[in-house]
């Protein structure tokens, strides 16, 4: 039967398929084409009577799947596969492998809108996507159970979701620059080389699992002074303990990170931390782990924004804001303020301090930005001033400052809580007045505007 014939059957009976599946599908004119008949599951690929040729498709044969199938799969599938939109395909048995030729075989395509889904065991430490091979189907699903699958593929720019769901490691080896969509980490690993970029790829941390926890691991760095900065955004969702492992390499995180739902997120970043310079958002914790001394003393870097509905718990050996933006709402921010430090605090640099609905703000009440759960030494009720006390660089008043009334007065202090603000001669109806962004030097502010 002509290839484009049985496409053009398939294509009728199942539906459109990407543009791209499509594409690839009729510039094979001569290549020949094998659709699935058999039943839903229980069947292997190697049987002939579950395909309308009589024949299972090997090497150089377009592979058709236009319903919901769970296959037993060969050692090796070295067929194009192409799988219709709402149907998904699942391959399962053991230490099988996807491409062929070797690690650097002849292309492969798996295209089409549905879902390819990876299953059954993995005893070996080998390549189990082959180079060459193009994955282009809207969702890839690793759950192989065992050691290490080695995708030594592409992802097409059709793949809406790759989803990290067993026991295992799912290791992409090489670049994937033009990825547009999200990866899930359900359970077990995903491990990146530090050259395999992921385009703009938002990463989902869902894991479920204390057995098998989520983990977002980077590796492959020639120097431990080389620095690597990861630009996707970062969600933090699942109710299972998180982990991002930086293998004791600097890693400057300038994506955003979400918080949901309290989750708990670890970095294993050695002695020389992380570094986030994106927002920080929502509500969860942070603990920074020194998994090379097997203690807590590993710092963190914010570089980014906090933003005004944070309620992180930070742990760690020091947090330092460096340049850091703070943004509070007097309406919604946390009682306990943006963070709560457990460990030591310090600042650098022009910290910008953004407040927002001040016409929420109570008179005399303070209005926590960062708590200490414990006590710092030497700390005292006292307003800090230049000359005295804990300096914490310079904070630069930035928005919503000048929606005050010009005779509101204002302190931004430190006491044995953490760093307050406080406001006096609060009217029911603010008056506006213009302010310009002040330098302050160290932590401790007392400032009267006047008309």
């Amino acid at each position: 039967m002509a290839r484009h014939q049985t496409a053009n059957r398939f294509f009728k009976n199942h539906g459109i398929l990407t543009a791209a599946a499509i594409a690839a599908a009729i510039s094979l004119q001569t290549a020949a084409a094998a659709t699935w008949i058999g039943p839903a599951s229980g069947e292997a690929w190697s049987t002939g009577s579950n395909w309308d040729t009589g024949t299972a498709p090997g090497a150089g044969v377009e592979a058709y799947f236009g319903q919901t199938t769970t296959v037993n799969a060969a050692s090796e599938h070295e067929a194009n596969i192409y799988v219709a939109t709402g149907a998904t395909l699942t391959l399962t048995g053991i230490n099988y492998h996807i491409g062929r030729g070797g690690s650097n075989g002849t292309l492969n395509m798996i295209g089409g809108g549905g879902e390819l889904v990876m299953e059954g065991t993995n005893t070996l430490r080998e390549v189990f996507v082959r180079g060459g091979t193009t994955i282009d189907v809207g969702t890839f699903t690793h759950k192989l159970d065992g050691n290490t699958l080695q995708f030594n593929g592409i992802l097409g720019p059709n793949v809406q979701k790759v989803i990290q769901d067993g026991n295992s490691i799912l290791q992409i080896q090489f670049a994937q620059p033009n990825f547009q969509g999200d990866i899930w980490v359900n359970n077990g690993t995903v491990r990146i080389n530090v050259g395999a970029t992921m385009g703009t790829a938002t990463v989902y941390f869902n894991g479920d699992d204390a057995i098998s926890p989520a983990m977002l691991e980077f590796t492959g760095d020639a120097s431990a002074q080389s620095m690597h900065t990861v630009p996707n955004n970062i969600v933090v969702q699942g109710p299972a303990m998180q982990t991002i492992d930086t293998r004791w390499r600097t890693r400057d995180f300038q994506g955003d990170f979400q918080f949901q739902n309290g989750s708990e997120l670890r970095f294993f970043s050695g002695a020389v931390g992380a570094i986030l310079s994106g927002e920080l958002s929502g509500s969860g914790s942070i603990t920074a782990y020194n998994n090379v001394a097997n203690n807590s003393n590993s710092p963190i870097t914010i570089k980014g924004s906090i933003a005004a509905d944070a309620d992180l718990f930070i742990t760690c050996q020091n947090t330092t804001l460096d340049g850091a933006t703070l943004n509070y709402d007097f309406n919604s921010s946390s009682s306990t303020g943006l963070i709560t430090v457990d460990g030591t605090l310090a600042m650098m640099n022009s910290i910008t301090l953004n407040i927002s609905d001040t016409t929420k703000i109570a008179d005399g009440t303070p209005y926590p930005l960062i708590n200490y759960p414990t006590a710092i030494a030497g700390w005292t009720d006292t307003l800090y001033t230049t000359d005295g006390g804990l300096s914490l660089g310079t904070i630069t008043l930035g928005d919503g400052w000048s929606s005050l009334s010009s005779e509101v007065e204002f302190q931004i202090y430190q006491d044995d809580g953490g760093v307050f603000m406080k406001f006096t001669g609060i009217s029911t109806i603010p008056e506006p007045a213009s302010l310009a962004s002040l330098g302050l030097g160290a932590i401790g502010l007392l400032a009267r505007r006047r008309r």
